[in-house]
């Protein structure tokens, strides 16, 4: 697609594809809305041919960015601090401005078909790679464990991404148990989508060595490394304008990027049932958020080197950190009663994306599912209410034992009271 064409006879707009332009059309490269605009409008007597009203996407690149500044430059006035002070509250609110930035935008991509967002994904970043069939790399052709396969693993954009993933979600999860069920059930669910997106088809020892143990892993423990000494820190601030030498202001400079105090995280997994569905809710929306990522990536023909995809999981990640804090909030202690702003958006964007998939990517839902499939989705839900059912019979047992024991030790008090 090089071009829309808009009629105002019939108000629609047709979308012209490159083989219905002239050859000189073409290799003058011309990317414009045509619109012939109404004569009373234009004063035209009647007789006279129109003239034809043209906005090239330069004008349009300009407008956007223009009210995408205003917009965040609104939210540093007006929206509200989010539950962080480091750097500056500034930063939030601009985090907050970006996500429903990206809300809006994801909201207009909803109406339209997938032809048109692939047009526009590729007119908007001038880019000739996109709205091009892409040709996915499928990673189980040769299983051997040779020299030549280990090099393709560890230089692919994946490895790197699935390590320094990891670091940032064990910064901000700050659970190790959580963490590691994180880690292994998206390779199940890898394994659940690979008739759908062929990709995700991976060898065993990529899957569980290269993937779960090597960069899952190793960012797991690097990442919970530092929130275990970002813990044990003592934290002492002084203003700038206290350390006489430039090195001091400097160093503390830096130190304004680090958080001014580090919160221990307990999500009381077993604690009861409600702690444990609300961990579980979790799990589920970070398994939806990374799987969203591969979906949307397909539909619209984008490659995994793009830096789209690199942006979005950026923008996702600054979304994540005052998201899950006031989720954590909300669950943690009772005198929160209400939710943050920052939470509400979050869950609206990714409720959008999924409408998205769904709607634009009608052709993987409506692909088969293997009869092995849905006995590993079966077997999920059976453990998931194994799961809730044990808890609670085990922290039932707990308490009765509790008051079992209350009760014998005020009987053996009455007893002593007596004699």
């Amino acid at each position: 697609f090089s071009w829309f064409s808009i009629h105002d006879t019939n108000e629609h707009i047709l979308l012209m594809n490159k083989s219905d332009l002239s050859t000189h059309a073409i290799h003058e490269q011309i990317h414009k809305f045509e619109s012939p605009m109404d004569s009373h409008t234009m004063g035209i007597k009647e007789g006279m041919e129109p003239p034809v009203f043209s906005i090239t996407l330069d004008h349009i690149k300009k407008g956007v960015i223009g009210i995408m500044v205003l917009f965040l430059f609104a939210a540093v006035l007006f929206f509200p601090n989010g539950p962080f002070t480091r750097p500056h509250p500034i930063v939030w609110r601009l985090v907050l401005g970006l996500s429903f930035m990206y809300l809006t935008m994801l909201v207009f991509v909803f109406f339209l078909d997938v032809r048109e967002v692939r047009f526009l994904i590729s007119q908007m970043w001038n880019d000739a790679k996109l709205n091009i069939p892409l040709e996915e790399r499928e990673y189980a052709t040769n299983c051997e464990i040779t020299k030549d396969s280990l090099k393709d693993i560890i230089f692919d954009v994946y490895f790197v991404a699935h390590f320094l993933g990891w670091i940032v979600k064990a910064l901000i999860i700050r659970d190790p148990i959580v963490c590691w069920i994180c880690s292994i059930l998206w390779e199940w669910i890898e394994m659940q989508f690979m008739y759908m997106l062929p990709n995700f088809k991976e060898c065993w020892w990529d899957s569980l060595i290269s993937d779960v143990l090597v960069c899952n892993g190793l960012g797991i423990l690097i990442g919970l490394k530092i929130c275990q000494f970002l813990e044990m820190k003592t934290y002492k601030w002084h203003g700038i304008l206290s350390y006489p030498t430039y090195r001091g202001k400097l160093k503390r400079a830096l130190l304004q990027f680090t958080p001014s105090k580090w919160t221990k995280v307990d999500w009381k997994t077993t604690a009861s049932v409600k702690h444990f569905l609300y961990v579980v809710f979790l799990i589920f929306i970070i398994q939806v958020c990374e799987l969203n990522c591969f979906i949307l990536k397909n539909i619209y023909w984008i490659p995994s080197e793009h830096p789209i995809v690199a942006l979005r999981l950026l923008l996702w990640g600054l979304i994540a950190m005052p998201s899950l804090r006031q989720y954590y909030l909300h669950i943690s202690y009772k005198n929160t009663k209400t939710i943050g702003v920052q939470l509400w958006i979050a869950g609206a964007c990714l409720i959008m994306e999924s409408l998205i998939c769904f709607k634009h990517g009608s052709h993987l839902w409506n692909i088969p599912m293997p009869f092995d499939v849905k006995i590993g989705w079966m077997i999920t839900i059976l453990i998931l209410i194994t799961s809730v059912v044990a808890i609670h019979l085990v922290r039932q047992h707990y308490i009765d034992l509790i008051k079992v024991k209350k009760l014998k030790d005020r009987v053996l008090h009455m007893d002593l009271f007596k004699s």
